[in-house]
């Protein structure tokens, strides 16, 4: 794919966690901001799944931290269920 939007790094996120694979969404993740992509509220949910999926708790709780001061992601009922 030459250029990935954000929805693009959405979709690979979540099958990821779905699939099993949360250590490789978050890596993901990590790779999606590096490149420049701004997270919106789904990619939080999905990322957040992959930290819940890979038992990586404390990874889901510094996430959430940066999410409110870096990128200032209001939050939503679905974004909630998953922190």
């Amino acid at each position: 794919m030459p250029q990935k939007g954000v929805v693009s790094w959405n979709v690979m996120i979540t099958g990821l966690a779905l699939n099993g694979k949360g250590q490789h969404g978050v890596k993901l993740f990590e790779e999606m901001v590096d490149k420049g992509t701004n997270p919106n509220n789904a990619t939080f949910v999905g990322v957040l799944a992959c930290c819940a999926h890979a038992s990586l708790v404390e990874k889901g709780r510094g996430l959430f931290a940066s999410t409110m001061s870096r990128y200032l992601i209001k939050l939503n009922q679905k974004l909630r269920m998953h922190c």
